[in-house]
């Protein structure tokens, strides 16, 4: 996911573009795990469809990533709790333990960050605290 963030980054002055796909499609190893009649509706030739689409002229998204599989697709987006923040000194497990709860805690103020700059915030926001 990293990579294909990154390249959707680098490439989009270039119009290059970049998507990840998570397929679920009979294979090999899933011949192992599910039922026959469950693998014929996960056959792989319904997610060529969604890859020739995503590398069209016409498709301009970049830096997703999709679920697909038997004809349904979606895109996914993260999503971050609030988080806990731990007192100055107090750096041990016992403190991540008292904040674990809000670590987890995703219907208090939910974020939907799009890369690894929207954790600065937060995190400068612990360090003046600090001060």
């Amino acid at each position: 996911l990293g990579f294909t963030k990154t390249i959707a980054r680098e490439g989009a002055s270039k119009n290059i573009v970049a998507n990840c796909i998570a397929p679920l499609a009979a294979s090999r190893m899933t011949e192992t795990v599910m039922p026959k009649e469950m693998l014929q509706n996960l056959n792989p030739e319904f997610v060529a469809p969604v890859v020739a689409y995503l590398c069209h002229e016409n498709c301009k998204d970049t830096g997703g990533v999709y679920e697909l599989g038997a004809g349904w697709i979606a895109k996914l987006r993260w999503q971050r709790a609030k988080g806990g923040f731990l007192p100055y000194g107090d750096f041990s497990p016992e403190a991540v333990e008292k904040v674990w709860e809000q670590v987890q805690d995703f219907d208090n103020e939910p974020e939907y960050p799009e890369s690894t700059q929207d954790s600065f915030p937060p995190v400068m926001d612990n360090i003046a605290r600090y001060e």
